[in-house]
């Protein structure tokens, strides 16, 4: 989760993965309490993803947008890395979209408030408009399938850092 994150989007996002029966967590850049957008309310991270958020602890990971002038926004970009040549299911909303381009990961995206899913990485790149409640089932779909081993052999694949 990411400073100044919508509340209301990660609360239907909570109520899909309860409903589901999925354990989720909210990892920040560092342990800590979070601000949403709204400044009032807020998240508890017990984990930052400097520190204990590697992905191999995780069956998947969701970015829930965020500003790439943030302090932190590298370790963002190496943990979805991480997590794709990890296989695992990935889900980006809103401006977190534009990582897939900024470490070299070639797969179909969101350009506006559809979801698109493609080899487990979900992206709907309009939050504001977008169904999050779709995107939420998707993700969880996704994990649910636990690993995209075939992304192995896309031509890209060798060439990820």
């Amino acid at each position: 989760v990411m400073p100044g994150f919508d509340y209301d989007k990660i609360l239907a996002m909570t109520n899909i993965m309860d409903g589901n029966e999925v354990v989720w967590e909210a990892v920040g850049l560092e342990i800590g309490w979070m601000e949403s957008k709204d400044g009032v309310r807020g998240l508890y991270s017990w984990k930052g993803i400097g520190g204990e958020g590697k992905s191999i602890f995780y069956d998947g990971v969701v970015v829930v947008g965020g500003s790439k002038e943030i302090n932190g926004w590298g370790a963002v970009r190496r943990w979805v890395l991480e997590t794709f040549k990890d296989c695992k299911a990935i889900g980006l909303l809103g401006s977190s979209v534009g990582i897939l381009e900024e470490v070299g990961i070639e797969v179909e995206r969101s350009k506006g408030k559809e979801v698109v899913s493609s080899v487990g990485v979900v992206t709907m790149e309009e939050e504001e408009e977008g169904d999050v409640v779709e995107f939420s089932n998707v993700v969880v779909g996704n994990i649910g399938l636990q690993r995209f081993f075939y992304r192995e052999s896309m031509s890209f694949f060798s060439n990820l850092l």
